[in-house]
């Protein structure tokens, strides 16, 4: 008879292998979704010589794609580039009124391929890599073009609507991402170094000049983000009343908050009140540190080098399964730090999705984010 471990060992392959199968399915099914819909008339363009025309299409919805995309075109338009982005409805307003950007479009604006059709783009390049958001869209677009076209989406790569393919997991950080994307349009003779994200920060509101007037010059402030676009990224109401309580034992910085649960404010703890992004860029340039969970917060941090303390879910990789989240999109900040629980047996092939189950931000102890973050505090003299 068997016995029972080496049963049990066997059962488990036997799940993973089966589950394995089930992944590969359906990556064919969505190959084969994207070769089915490819146009029969379409044959592969040369890469042109010469580039001047440039035409990006990014769906990403968060602030974090934005400022390190931003870059990039801002790197580009140095090099004599004219540059036109296709967006989502509800992010194409932020590719407005920059000096590097051309034109930009909304990706269900319904005069769209009208509009772009009578542009002579050299490279069209569609930035998505997560491969069928927004694909029918997509290759609506993709499909009216008469230029060189490049695709990030390892899915999309096997449409012949596109001319090149670029891996961008041949990078772990996006600041090194950006470098793999510049290099492909642009050749250089030498590898370009990493591209940094930019934000361009625009004049501070009535409201939040005043609330920076109220600042005192000769104390130490710090930003404490709580709140992320996705609650498993976001700080509990017991992690915060710790980071509370760190302030108020430490009296040495004023903690600025931002968080929906209610908190008492102190000599050492303030509430942010509500306002823009821009706005908000405008307060944490005013600020020592920032402390917050992986959000573009931690990127703001890195574009006015300023410290960071990253909070990140463990057990959790990027779209490239061999980085971990909180090393793709680590600040770049001077002094930084990263927080995140991985198992003690993960390795680069563990399976996050079925055997490996995310460790969510909120699932730390509150105990060790006051620690963690008074030891961060401490480095810093803060």
């Amino acid at each position: 008879m068997m016995p029972r471990f080496l049963y049990t060992n066997s059962f488990k392959l036997l799940i993973n292998k089966l589950k394995l199968l089930n992944r590969k399915r359906l990556e064919l099914r969505m190959i084969r979704k994207v070769t089915l819909s490819d146009s029969i008339n379409r044959l592969p363009r040369p890469r042109p010589k010469n580039i001047k025309y440039l035409l990006f299409i990014e769906i990403q919805e968060g602030w974090g794609d934005f400022v390190y995309f931003l870059g990039l075109l801002e790197s580009l338009h140095k090099q004599g580039l004219i540059i036109d982005v296709i967006s989502l409805s509800t992010t194409y307003g932020r590719y407005q009124n920059h000096k590097f950007i051309r034109n930009a479009y909304s990706i269900s604006d319904v005069k769209l391929v009208d509009i772009i059709r009578q542009q002579n783009y050299d490279i069209a390049f569609d930035i998505t890599y997560v491969n069928m958001k927004e694909w029918e869209t997509r290759r609506r677009i993709m499909n009216s073009l008469t230029c060189y076209t490049i695709t990030a989406g390892n899915i999309t790569s096997h449409s012949n609507l596109y001319d090149e393919y670029i891996d961008l997991g041949k990078a772990e950080h996006w600041k090194e991402r950006n470098a793999l994307i510049f290099d492909c349009i642009i050749q250089p003779k030498t590898k370009s170094a990493p591209i940094p994200p930019v934000f361009t920060k625009k004049t501070p509101s009535f409201s939040t000049k005043l609330f920076l007037s109220s600042w005192h010059q000769n104390q130490n402030y710090i930003y404490v983000n709580t709140i992320t676009r996705s609650q498993d990224r976001s700080l509990s109401k017991s992690q915060i009343t710790e980071l509370i309580n760190l302030f108020n034992e430490r009296k040495k910085s004023i903690g600025i908050f931002y968080t929906s649960f209610p908190i008492e404010e102190t000599e050492f703890v303030k509430k942010l009140p509500g306002m823009s992004f821009s706005d908000l860029a405008n307060v944490i340039e005013h600020c020592k540190a920032i402390i917050s969970p992986d959000t573009s917060v931690i990127h703001l941090g890195s574009i006015f080098n300023i410290p960071v303390l990253g909070f990140y879910c463990g057990n959790y990789r990027d779209y490239w399964q061999q980085y971990p989240q909180a090393k793709a999109w680590a600040p770049i900040s001077k002094n930084s730090e990263i927080y995140y629980e991985d198992d003690s047996d993960i390795t680069s092939e563990s399976d996050f999705i079925y055997t490996h189950k995310k460790k969510i931000v909120s699932s730390y102890t509150p105990s060790k984010i006051k620690s963690v973050t008074n030891n961060f505090l401490s480095k810093l003299q803060l």
